[in-house]
């Protein structure tokens, strides 16, 4: 059905094509079908590559990824296509004259790792996972690597601390407690 779909609103042409793909995939979500919203979304970003909302479109795959089970692959590609959307890259030159949309780009992306960090560790705190507190960790890490002067900083970097300490590497997790304070 959803190929079916695709053929259909291709046939019909723009501006029909993207938004009845669009619509298709926000009620796949929606109706928590991720596995069919995700290959339309995928199909919105292959249309063009710089188009504007190719950030909600990748953090709606992401968010499909995690529902259905899949935190791995969520993680992963958030922050493989994370990079697509940041300074230097092709997507952000287009749209550099339009800084709401490059604000909104970066705010998604900060906040949908931000959120996965602290669940991670929560998790992990949870149910004493090590593996989770491992994850937390790596994504605390990439957090403060790609969004180095955000108002949330000071808590991504002592929650990274108190893992450190937890894995009782203490010299490093002084460091960032030093930065903290």
């Amino acid at each position: 059905l959803v190929n079916e779909s695709i053929q259909y609103f291709r046939a019909h042409g723009d501006p029909h094509f993207r938004r009845g793909l669009e619509t298709m995939a926000g009620l796949y979500a929606e109706q928590g079908d991720h596995k069919n919203a995700i290959p339309i979304y995928e199909t919105l970003l292959g249309i063009d590559p710089n188009y504007h909302k190719n950030p909600h479109y990748d953090i709606a795959i992401i968010e499909s990824l995690r529902l259905k089970g899949e935190q791995g692959p969520a993680v992963q590609r958030l922050f493989t296509r994370l990079p697509n959307y940041l300074e230097n890259s092709n997507w952000y030159e287009i749209h550099s004259s339009n800084p709401q949309v490059v604000r909104e780009a970066a705010s998604r992306f900060e906040e949908t790792a931000r959120k996965y960090a602290l669940e991670f560790h929560a998790e992990g705190q949870k149910t004493k996972n090590e593996q989770l507190y491992n994850v937390a960790k790596s994504l605390y890490e990439k957090y403060l690597e790609h969004f180095p002067r955000t108002n949330h900083n000071a808590q991504i970097r002592f929650y990274l601390a108190e893992i450190l300490y937890k894995q009782e590497k203490y010299l490093t997790s002084a460091d960032h407690y030093f930065t903290v304070y």
